[in-house]
């Protein structure tokens, strides 16, 4: 018989480019979640402490294309806006 693929978060996956263009702080751990409908890229950077070891949490919202891949993100100071 065959057996059914099951996307994992190891695979199988495509790669199709970068959403989250460098923070500034060596590293941005990055992490996407929905809530009501919306998605959004939880990350950080060191924009307050300009120390790239003193981390702060970001997040912004993720807009997608047409085909369904994810745009890339748009770094903001503020954050999102209710």
């Amino acid at each position: 018989g065959s057996e059914m693929c099951k996307e994992t978060a190891l695979g199988p996956w495509t790669y199709r480019g970068v959403i989250l263009e460098a923070t500034g702080s060596g590293t941005s751990h990055g992490s996407i979640v929905e809530y009501k409908g919306e998605w959004y890229l939880f990350y950080h950077d060191c924009s307050i402490s300009g120390r790239g070891n003193l981390r702060s949490i970001c997040v912004d919202k993720l807009y997608y294309n047409p085909d369904g891949s994810i745009q890339l993100v748009k770094q903001t100071k503020g954050g999102i806006k209710k």
